[in-house]
């Protein structure tokens, strides 16, 4: 999963093949690999737009809301089945679903390119 800092994006997931809950909704934990830092927040059943339910799940991320001050870099992820549309708490949830790597890369005009050398070397020898 790779998300980009300033961007909405559609995330695609499997949650259907391993759940146990009729109508789930979901809590998506992340955790920062250097600093251990967590983000978790709770998507809806009734947010996934994917065509084609069955198979994969498609939610849209508005990455600076959901991850208004995450640093870059990557992280784990969890995904777990919850009644609650609230709850955040990892003991009140049930069954895990899916877990996983994401990354967050810097916006799009953070990105450093290279543009060409510097033609106009001087030597001196003695």
């Amino acid at each position: 999963m790779n998300l980009q800092v300033g961007a909405t994006q559609f995330v695609y997931v499997t949650l259907k093949e391993t759940q146990t809950l009729t109508s789930p909704n979901y809590l998506f934990r992340f955790v920062q690999r250097t600093t251990n830092a967590e983000v978790k927040f709770v998507k809806l059943n009734n947010t996934d737009v994917s065509a084609y339910k069955d198979r994969t799940s498609k939610f849209q991320f508005v990455i600076n809301t959901l991850f208004p001050s995450a640093e870059i870099g990557e992280y784990y992820y969890y995904i777990y089945e919850q009644a609650s549309t609230t709850n955040t708490n990892i003991a009140n949830t049930g069954k895990l679903l899916e877990t996983g790597m994401m990354r967050i890369n810097p916006a799009a005009a953070d990105v450093y390119g290279f543009t060409k050398y510097q033609t106009n070397n001087v030597f001196v020898t003695k």
